[in-house]
């Protein structure tokens, strides 16, 4: 009875004679064990009767004590072991894939920056090679270089553009320049035929000019309805 606290009570249910719980905490008996705590103490109340007739009740309470074997004791020790090996071995892998993804992220955009950089700067044979896995990545990466070889075939007609017109400029300008100079000089006679000829090839500066105007609002209007496009 050394794990049983018993008390005694009147059919009142008033103490007769009882035990003090820590009367029982001996538990010198279970030498081959390891005990953790004096755990839950629980009583059940028996009913003591007379002929038929309740007389008194008896209180018999234990603690439900948490025992470990000394196996137990060793085997709960390996598995917190290996619950935290676990838990550093994860954290590892963890850091690991962290550190791959973040590559797979940070080198793609970091090129797409860079190459947004050069070609601000005009150097539109600038390309983003770094293929990437992640589909949008992928999908900005294509973006940016169709970006770069529209803005690579722009700047060719443009120059090439230049360069035309700058010629067709410079052809009436040099007839009204030598024809003039001549008149001037008195070796062409100034009648009304050179006089309406050079006036042809004013108007055809003019209309050179006028193609320039509308050229430059083709441009503008083309960019304003390129940007509305890409902002809706």
């Amino acid at each position: 009875m050394n794990n049983y606290c018993l008390t005694l009570l009147d059919a009142d249910k008033k103490v007769i004679w009882g035990m003090d719980p820590s009367d029982i905490s001996d538990l010198s008996h279970l030498n081959s064990m390891y005990v953790k705590d004096m755990g839950i103490y629980t009583s059940k109340v028996f009913e003591i009767k007379s002929e038929g007739n309740v007389v008194g009740y008896i209180d018999i309470g234990q603690y439900s004590s948490v025992l470990l074997s000394k196996e137990d004791a060793e085997f709960k020790t390996s598995i917190n072991t290996s619950i935290v090996v676990s838990g550093i071995i994860t954290l590892f892998i963890v850091i690991i894939i962290s550190l791959y993804f973040s590559k797979q992220f940070s080198i793609p955009i970091k090129e797409v920056v860079n190459m947004s950089v050069e070609l601000s700067k005009g150097k539109f044979d600038t390309k983003s090679v770094t293929e990437s896995n992640i589909e949008e990545l992928e999908d900005l990466r294509r973006s940016i270089n169709i970006l770069g070889e529209k803005l690579k075939n722009q700047d060719l007609l443009r120059k090439r553009l230049v360069s035309d017109i700058s010629h067709e400029i410079r052809t009436p300008l040099n007839v009204l320049q030598n024809n003039l100079e001549a008149m001037i000089d008195g070796v062409f006679p100034v009648t009304a035929e050179r006089l309406n000829y050079l006036n042809e090839e004013v108007m055809r500066f003019g209309k050179l000019l006028d193609n320039l105007n509308t050229l430059k609002d083709f441009e503008e209007e083309s960019i304003k309805l390129n940007f509305e496009s890409d902002t809706s």
